[in-house]
């Protein structure tokens, strides 16, 4: 089972995510923006892949510059 981080800003969206990833059998965490998602990677908290939105409205470009802060902080993290 692999931990996953969702990060959508919608709702709707992360909730839907979510579910799916759960249905297939691993465990999630959820961020509704990239800050919150950059707290969740500082933290102790394991986590096997990054799932983001592509255009988050909190970053000037958007998934690119949370993949690239997210494989800093956790280098070999995987990133769809």
């Amino acid at each position: 089972m692999a931990a996953i981080l969702v990060v959508e800003d919608d709702i709707f969206i992360r909730e839907v995510a979510e579910m799916l990833i759960q249905d297939w059998g691993h465990q999630t965490l959820a961020a509704c923006d990239a800050d919150e998602a950059l707290a969740i990677l500082r933290s102790p908290q394991h986590i096997d892949a990054l799932f983001t939105d592509m255009y988050l409205k909190t970053l000037v470009n958007g998934a690119c510059d949370l993949a690239l802060q997210a494989i800093a902080l956790r280098p070999g993290l995987r990133v769809l």
